[in-house]
């Protein structure tokens, strides 16, 4: 469920701030178990909270379009990228990589306004790969 409602994040139809089927994906999301707990996880746990939490705030901005959201999703990135630098001991590159991608990404909206297809699959392509290598280095660490 997960997959299929980032993916749809992708689709440039869907785009217009304030549509209410987002309003209704991100109730959808505020209700996975994982985010039920007032405490805040750890160890894997800790990753999985956050990419939930990104998923949610990038639905909270579509359903509302107040950009306050969108510094809590960049913001939850970031947090979720240190936990993985710190977990596997690979220094700053984790959080330094998120960084250069929230900059390139906020570069490219703010020249280009009238994103087309081509241009969403490219980031769409790159932030695959880079998640990928991210679960890559996850499976990497022994958890307790």
């Amino acid at each position: 469920m997960y997959l299929s409602l980032l993916d749809a994040l992708w689709i440039t139809e869907s785009t217009s701030v304030g549509n209410a089927d987002h309003e209704e994906v991100r109730q959808q999301i505020y209700e996975f178990p994982e985010l039920a707990s007032e405490e805040e996880p750890s160890g894997v746990g800790a990753y999985i909270s956050d990419a939930l939490s990104a998923l949610y705030y990038a639905y909270s901005y579509m359903a509302t379009g107040d950009t306050s959201w969108v510094s809590y999703c960049s913001a939850v990135l970031m947090d979720s990228a240190h936990f993985l630098d710190e977990a596997s001991n690979s220094g700053r590159a984790t959080k330094q990589s998120e960084l250069a991608e929230q900059l390139k990404y906020l570069d490219l909206l703010s020249v280009d306004t009238s994103v087309d297809a081509s241009s969403v699959a490219r980031v769409r392509d790159e932030a695959r790969t880079e998640a990928r290598q991210r679960v890559d280095l996850l499976k990497t660490i022994g958890f307790r």
